[in-house]
């Protein structure tokens, strides 16, 4: 179970056992909160609308926008307020850095993080440094289809 969950500061979520832990201690969810943490995580980083969420959460089903507010309040209660940004009539976006996915090793996975931040530096050696990140990806883990998309988007300069 080691390699099975997406880390994020002190917690880890297991989506295939539908748990979150907190330093290794169970913090239970209701279904609708675990279904938007999940959201939230696999979209790290990038804004997640309303509508998205709602969609996700409620698929035809109409529920006011109150439903969705008490879940993102019970998700900053227990990951903290700073963990769930609200974008001002957009949605929202899950701030932590998450260190781990799901049946990814976590060299594989850091050595990904590391290149990702090379290519925003945005010059050939950074470049060419963030490439020979994603082949160490690719090489520990060849399922990591993540790992290779960014491979193939930086062909060697």
């Amino acid at each position: 179970m080691e390699d099975s969950a997406y880390r994020f500061g002190d917690f880890a979520i297991w989506p295939s056992e539908r748990r979150l832990l907190r330093d290794g201690e169970d913090k239970p969810l209701p279904p609708k909160a675990f279904d938007a943490l999940l959201l939230l995580v696999r979209n790290h980083g990038r804004l997640v609308s309303r509508a998205d969420i709602t969609r996700a959460l409620w698929p035809d089903t109409h529920v006011s926008e109150a439903n969705l507010t008490n879940i993102i309040v019970l998700l900053r209660r227990t990951l903290g307020h700073d963990s769930v940004q609200t974008v001002s009539k957009s949605g929202y976006r899950f701030t932590p850095v998450v260190t781990g996915e799901p049946g990814i090793h976590q060299a594989a996975y850091a050595s990904f993080v590391r290149g990702k931040e090379l290519l925003s530096e945005r010059s050939l050696p950074s470049i060419s440094r963030a490439r020979d990140h994603f082949v160490f990806c690719i090489a520990e883990d060849p399922r990591f289809a993540t790992a290779w998309a960014r491979f193939s988007l930086h062909p060697k300069p």
